[in-house]
């Protein structure tokens, strides 16, 4: 099994929220790519003529690891997709 993947999302979210940016490295190899073809397949036309696909992908990861760094660990998996500005659940 690679290495990457024998740790939990649990576990490197624990991790990035002690400030470790190799868990946030490992948490960005393990879903950029699938976040980048989440994107490509949903993107609308006129948005994708505008935007490239890593920018959205960029923004989102910006975005994610701002909110879990801030939420406490027992908080995470009840706020963690309430929006990156602050909106609750």
């Amino acid at each position: 099994m690679d290495e990457r993947r024998a740790v939990s999302d649990g576990s490197l979210l624990a991790r990035l929220h002690a400030s470790d940016e190799e868990a946030a490295e490992l948490l960005h190899a393990r879903y950029a790519g699938r976040l980048r073809e989440l994107v490509r397949a949903y993107c609308s036309a006129p948005l994708a003529r505008r935007v490239e696909p890593e920018d959205i992908v960029q923004s989102a990861f910006r975005c994610f690891f701002g909110r879990a760094a801030r939420v406490p660990t027992s908080c995470r998996r009840a706020r963690i997709c309430g929006g990156c500005y602050g909106s609750s659940p």
